[in-house]
């Protein structure tokens, strides 16, 4: 009974702010919850502009960096950084009030998992989630409008003491995602030699967030190579460090895809079981894929 109460009490909320919208009294708006690391962070600042490059006004939930702020095992820190890789963008909140109410009687309901269509939004929507853009153009274009290395925070590695060498990213996503979805060290070994046969001089730049395990597991079974481990770094760095390497090799996770994107002039590689999981907008990027089953 009590059930059939809440969902009539939606059911009118959302009518008449259906309802007022339709006869101009207020305007619709869309809230977006915003969670987890740099790239979930990037890509639901998108979904938001899908919406805002019609004029609708759009607005961000950040409340789920203050009450939780960590993966999903709630030992690494996920802290909001997109303004401090990306100062030009701008973030826009309703009070935390207001927020509560949109995410409670709002929130969007999807068939598909889909973005709803932006021409159709008759009523104000609280979306959360990880929808997917309605159509590769959408999302491509908003990305290389808001994401690029010319609009991102300018950091560096030593290029001085590189000079001379490609620069290869290695990307091993372990934390949280290590317990359900792990990639065999067999594909990055063989990605690594399929570089080092490519190009002359290379230098590999790992990143991870368990660098501690890359050190003791998986340094030892390289071949002799000039690499240096990145550690101690905030994810946005890592992120924008490894988007200016000449080749990325991605894992299941998506900082290798994301930061190939932010430089298109890199050559990305990914595991064959990466295609199609986690961001569907991951398969939006030409790369080369490796089996290793």
């Amino acid at each position: 009974m009590r059930k059939e109460i809440l969902s009539c009490i939606l059911r009118c909320v959302q009518s008449i702010n259906r309802v007022a919208v339709k006869c101009h009294f207020i305007k619709p708006i869309v809230v977006i919850a915003v969670d987890g690391g740099i790239c979930s962070q990037m890509i639901a600042y998108l979904r938001g502009q899908y919406y805002a490059k019609i004029g609708i006004p759009v607005f961000y939930d950040l409340r789920w960096f203050e009450k939780c702020g960590k993966d999903n095992y709630g030992q690494q820190d996920r802290p909001f950084e997109l303004i401090e890789a990306f100062p030009h963008l701008q973030i826009k909140q309703l009070s935390r009030y207001r927020t509560a109410f949109y995410q409670h009687f709002m929130r969007y309901h999807y068939k598909e998992n889909i973005l709803p269509d932006r021409k159709c939004i008759n009523r104000s929507v609280y979306l959360s989630l990880y929808p997917d853009f309605r159509s590769k153009e959408d999302f491509a274009y908003l990305f290389r409008t808001f994401f690029s290395l010319k609009t991102c925070k300018q950091i560096s590695y030593d290029k001085n003491t590189l000079k001379g060498y490609k620069i290869c990213g290695v990307h091993i996503r372990r934390g949280d995602m290590s317990s359900w979805m792990t990639i065999p060290d067999a594909y990055f070994l063989q990605a690594i030699d399929h570089v080092l046969k490519k190009y002359r001089r290379v230098s590999f730049l790992f990143f991870s967030d368990e660098p501690d395990w890359v050190k003791e597991h998986f340094v030892p079974q390289l071949p002799e190579i000039e690499y240096r481990l990145m550690k101690g770094n905030a994810g946005h760095v890592d992120l924008l460090l490894c988007a200016q390497c000449d080749v990325v090799i991605a894992s299941q996770g998506s900082m290798g895809r994301i930061a190939s994107m932010i430089n298109p002039e890199s050559e990305l590689i990914i595991p064959s079981a990466r295609e199609d999981v986690g961001f569907p907008i991951m398969r939006y990027r030409e790369a080369t894929i490796f089996e290793y089953f």
